[in-house]
């Protein structure tokens, strides 16, 4: 079987010229490397001139942790005659370098070593990730045709995912809270399925039991033929919003209620005053009506309440409604007896009777 050394002998230093990729030539020396040749990629990456570089040690390049690991990944490359893999960071005065590559053995001493500058995307990357953390906001996508999923370092960090965790549809609803999650299966295979783009919220559950909100919205990619073929989104924490507008609700509903006791007032007492003032005057046929008015606007009032209360928590069933005093009296222990209520005075001439 033919090695990776073997083939690249003596293609080794025509490539140090054509290749777009920095690249040096370099030969191992003891617990340093000697720099053979550099192509104009890295010569100009770096700031200098090719010939600076000519049978030059690399402790004259490297800082001496840098060139520990440069003398590392050669002598590893030599032995394993297979290539190394690196990735490489230095702090240069026009900015931070980082370079990843391949350390790629020629003969018994000698390396090619092949280096690709990512430092405008790592930066980049580092710009999007302190931008997520600030707006704590995590990104996704999903790859509807390998089912390949992946999720910024946030997404994890806001979902309690460990690092390690291997990305997937599975896992990210292994993390929804249990009373959401058939839910969510349904809406990702809409998103799926149908392009669903609104925004949806639901819960996670921490490794500590912690319950936090979400806010997730996606956009879909289509192919020429108009199929969904990949999903992208964020995804943002709302529990401090949810809160909120939990406690706006409560206001509302709080106002709602003050309305209706503010209805209760004005009409019901009115017309209970005018039964009094008929009493008062022995008009008992004017007070039986006032009466009846003022029971048939309760009963408009309590439908009302009871309309509005199975829509906004569900039906009202028997039971339900419990009085927690006796009516037209102050609030008492349930062993006490009822009071007798108070007798309707009757005219002149009738026999006194309870109202």
């Amino acid at each position: 079987m033919v090695g990776v050394a073997t083939r690249w002998a003596d293609a080794g230093e025509a490539y140090l010229e054509t290749t777009d990729h920095s690249a040096a030539l370099v030969e191992l020396a003891g617990d340093d490397v000697i720099v053979r040749a550099v192509n104009r990629p890295l010569a100009r990456l770096l700031g200098r001139a090719r010939d600076e570089f000519v049978d030059q040690p690399g402790s004259r390049f490297y800082p001496p942790a840098e060139l520990a690991d440069v003398v590392a990944w050669v002598r590893d490359a030599l032995t394993t005659e297979e290539p190394v893999g690196y990735e490489a960071v230095r702090e240069l005065a026009q900015g931070r370098l980082v370079v990843v590559g391949r350390v790629i053995p020629l003969d018994g001493r000698r390396c090619l070593i092949v280096g690709s500058d990512i430092s405008r995307q790592r930066a980049a990357e580092e710009r999007l990730a302190r931008l997520e953390a600030l707006a704590d906001i995590g990104l996704w996508a999903w790859n509807v045709v390998d089912e390949e999923v992946e999720w910024s370092d946030h997404y994890r960090r806001i979902h309690g995912l460990p690092r390690e965790a291997t990305p997937s549809v599975a896992a990210a609803l292994e993390v929804i809270h249990p009373d959401d999650r058939a839910r969510m299966t349904r809406i990702i295979a809409e998103v799926a399925g149908r392009g669903r783009t609104g925004p949806v919220r639901y819960r996670v559950v921490g490794a500590d039991g912690e319950v936090r909100h979400m806010e997730g919205r996606a956009e879909v990619v289509r192919d020429a033929a108009g199929d969904i073929i990949r999903v992208v989104g964020t995804v943002q924490d709302v529990t401090e919003q949810q809160a909120l507008e939990e406690r706006e609700r409560r206001v509302q509903e709080a106002s709602r209620r003050q309305a209706h006791a503010m209805e209760l007032n004005d009409d019901i007492v009115q017309e209970l005053s005018r039964a009094w003032l008929a009493l008062e005057l022995e008009d008992v046929a004017a007070a039986r009506e006032a009466i009846e008015a003022t029971t048939r606007r309760v009963q408009n009032i309590v439908s009302g309440l009871l309309d509005a209360t199975a829509l906004a928590a569900g039906e009202v069933g028997p039971g339900a409604l419990v009085r927690q005093r006796p009516a037209g009296g102050e609030p008492r222990p349930p062993a006490e007896p009822p009071t007798t209520p108070t007798a309707v005075r009757p005219r002149h001439g009738e026999p006194e009777r309870a109202p």
